[in-house]
């Protein structure tokens, strides 16, 4: 029986068949009723207020007053205004759904009760959807528990419907993932789903708040790495917003030690030991008098990687290891070089496969400039200042290594180009020194300022002042270093100072000077960490690699020396690259 008339338990107090007749007469019609359709409909406000006094804010005034219900079709409308005044209501397939929206909206929960009295024994999978939908976007409880056992007994086949996912709401997600039977990664699939359908950007901020929400009722520990590493890497939402990876890499790694604890740790470093820290030359190699990304065997002698770079001129690299990871998540790994710019190609973008040796440029636009820094940050490489066609640059940009899209960031407090670019994991990303002025011989900032994360901001990061270095410097050497920041060169003395980090020093938390390299010919400066190593080379003719070596027990950077280890011959223009710099 697809039609079921209810009827109200009061209708005997009313004197119904008056008020119809009067009604029928166009008798006292003080409210008028607009539709869909653009229909006006007549009726007494007194009547329908008595139903449903809601509506007393809409139906105040004098003389006649328009009621507009435009969401509904006539007969939905005609139906409520019968059942306003005879008690009586017709619910079919065709109007249920239709009916209970007009009741949530008119706030009677008679109607609304009615109607889900009437889908009790008539759900199935071929209205479920539309069920579904109204539950979900009225929030009633009591449909959506009456949905449950319908879309948990298909839900395999439901969730791969966007529809479905659109029209789902983080609680009752939350109530799916609780009551079905499959595998967490089928979990994990659908909520992966559920994000990235039906929601624009303007609510990102709430999508993944009620994201976070959703995967405290999936078992982490039960999801493989290769569901999540698929997750991560595709075109879904939680591969494409930052806020995402960075909240369920972590949650993931926290479930998984709670299991295994260290022996879990211990799985995942042995099986990225091998492409864990590696370090580069790249430079112009003197005998096959073209430009080259090297391995260095006095470092690394079980390695032999010799690249060729088509590009020309000089070039900013960001190099090894772009890791889908957190604390060396994933056995997966990027291997490539990410080579920008060189001469005549200042907004060119290239990779270097380092297993096959193959270069790819990329279809990326990026802001065309001149000696401009870089840092890298999980899976972004940021883009900091330069000068392009006489002017000096303030515009930051980030490049998503995994997406390959580049997107422009909030503007530096500063013009500046010639300057360097650190991540300090957990602080920020500083750039330092670099000069304001074009034309100018000498470096012209001791400035630094940094970028970090703040989620109030449009675009999710925001810029801050850091302490100035001592001397102004251009293109200096920058690494982290035992806790510290360490600058070296970049200035007339070729002079290297440090700025502490580490908790026991933050009583000195000052820029301070210390040894230097006693040379008068270094150049360009390249300042790197390897295997808790600080090495430092410079772009001049010689090739000498330096380290900065403890002297005896005082650990003190300030007792630190700088040692020649060796030299590499054959490269000129050279700086080192390492994979510690992601």
């Amino acid at each position: 029986m697809n039609e079921l008339e209810f009827t109200d338990e009061i209708i005997g107090y009313l004197p119904c068949e008056s008020l119809i007749h009067i009604r029928d007469q166009g008798d006292l019609l003080d409210l008028r009723i607009v539709t869909q359709e653009g229909i006006v409909l007549r009726a007494h406000r007194l009547v329908l207020l008595t139903r449903f006094p809601v509506l007393l804010n809409k139906l105040r005034g004098e003389g006649s007053i328009t009621l507009e219900l435009k969401r509904f079709s006539r007969d939905i409308v005609e139906a409520i205004i019968n059942y306003a005044y005879s008690g009586r209501l017709l619910i079919t397939s065709e109007n249920v759904l239709r009916l209970f929206l007009m009741g949530h909206n008119l706030g009677s929960q008679r109607i609304i009760s009615w109607c889900i009295e009437y889908l009790k024994t008539r759900l199935s999978l071929d209205n479920i959807l539309g069920v579904w939908s109204v539950a979900n976007s009225t929030e009633n409880e009591e449909l959506i528990g009456l949905c449950l056992p319908t879309v948990t007994t298909n839900f395999t086949e439901l969730y791969q419907r966007r529809d479905f996912l659109a029209k789902t709401t983080s609680g009752s997600l939350k109530l799916l993932l609780n009551r079905i039977l499959q595998t967490e990664d089928l979990k994990l699939q659908a909520t992966s789903k559920w994000l990235n359908s039906g929601f624009q950007e303007g609510d990102l901020s709430d999508r993944v708040r009620d994201f976070k929400t959703v995967i405290s009722s999936i078992n982490l520990t039960h999801v493989t790495r290769a569901t999540l590493i698929q997750i991560w890497q595709s075109n879904t939402a939680i591969g494409s917003i930052q806020q995402c990876r960075s909240y369920i890499v972590p949650t993931w790694i926290r479930a998984q030690f709670a299991v295994h604890g260290p022996d879990f740790g211990g799985l995942l470093e042995a099986q990225n030991q091998r492409t864990r820290n590696r370090i580069f030359i790249y430079g112009w190699e003197k005998s096959t008098k073209s430009w080259m990304i090297s391995s260095i065997p006095q470092l690394q002698p079980e390695m032999s990687i010799s690249i060729r770079v088509p590009f020309s001129g000089e070039s900013v690299i960001c190099g090894g290891k772009i890791l889908i990871e957190l604390f060396f998540l994933f056995a997966k790994i990027l291997d490539k070089i990410f080579v920008f710019g060189g001469y005549n190609t200042k907004d060119s973008l290239m990779t270097i496969d380092l297993s096959s040796g193959e270069t790819f440029e990329l279809p990326v636009f990026l802001q065309p400039r001149n000696d401009y820094s870089i840092a890298v940050k999980d899976e972004f490489i940021f883009i900091f200042g330069g000068y392009y066609d006489g002017k000096c640059l303030q515009v930051c940009e980030k490049f998503d290594i995994l997406n390959n899209t580049i997107s422009k960031l909030t503007d530096m407090l500063y013009l500046r180009y010639g300057s360097s670019a650190l991540n300090i994991p957990g602080i920020g990303i500083i750039v330092v020194g670099g000069c304001d002025r074009i034309g100018s011989i000498f470096p012209t900032l001791r400035s630094i300022e940094m970028l970090i994360e703040d989620e109030s901001e449009e675009n999710g990061v925001k810029w801050i002042e850091f302490s100035p270095m001592l001397k102004e410097r251009h293109r200096p050497g920058v690494a982290l270093f035992q806790g510290s920041i360490i600058v070296a060169g970049g200035d007339t003395n070729f002079t290297i100072e440090y700025y502490p980090l580490t908790a026991e020093d933050q009583e000195v938390s000052q820029w301070t000077f210390i040894s230097g390299i006693d040379e008068h010919n270094l150049k360009r400066i390249s300042l790197v960490t390897f295997d808790n190593r600080l090495l430092l080379s410079s772009n001049d003719s010689e090739g000498n690699i330096y380290e900065f070596s403890q002297n005896q027990e005082n650990r003190s950077l300030r007792s630190y020396k700088w040692e020649k280890i060796f030299k590499i011959d054959n490269f000129l223009a050279h700086k080192l690259i390492t994979s510690e710099q992601i």
